[in-house]
């Protein structure tokens, strides 16, 4: 792949995946909360047609640019966890919460993609350390949410964890990935 595309196409992921998760959230703000609901309640199409239509689909375009980077433009783990993590994101989309426990499971799957890519590739951008402080971050979001249900919906701790990924994600792909 070319290196321009190479450089473009992580960008060009995440705004997908959060320009479309931004806009169902417009269009759902009547009922939506992040506090609340989960991001996947926006994908569900009896909760509204066009903002599931836009939502699912942002995510399954954000995944299969990121697989699609991933596969063509990386080397070692950031290639095989970032084409993970776009499959599974994709899944999400494709998969959404209209198909109830798949749906679940899918999406813990892409969570855990998400650490095991910040816990194996992030040292190689932020070193050891601020990889172990991202990843028990990560952890710890998680955790106080499942453990004290803080907050109630699950929007927050996957914003929060999901832009903990991007971070990375974007920092090592913009660096070294090459094609």
């Amino acid at each position: 792949m070319p290196r321009r595309l190479c450089g473009l196409i992580p960008y060009a992921a995440v705004a997908a995946a959060y320009g479309s998760i931004a806009a169902a959230a417009y269009v759902s703000r009547a009922w939506w909360s992040p506090l609340l609901n989960a991001l996947s309640d926006l994908g569900r199409p009896s909760n509204g047609v066009v903002a599931a239509a836009v939502f699912d689909s942002g995510l399954y375009l954000a995944g299969l640019l990121m697989a699609a980077g991933s596969m063509f433009c990386c080397h070692g783990p950031a290639r095989s966890l970032g084409t993970l993590v776009g499959l599974l994101l994709g899944l999400v989309g494709v998969l959404n919460e209209s198909f109830g426990h798949v749906h679940y499971l899918v999406s813990v799957a892409l969570f855990l993609a998400m650490l095991a890519y910040i816990a194996t590739v992030g040292p190689r951008v932020i070193g050891a350390a601020g990889a172990a402080l991202l990843s028990l971050t990560f952890i710890a979001v998680w955790a106080l949410h499942y453990a004290m249900r803080v907050p109630r919906g699950v929007a927050v701790p996957e914003t929060v964890t999901s832009l903990i990924f991007a971070a990375v994600y974007l920092s090592y792909t913009t660096r070294r990935c090459r094609g």
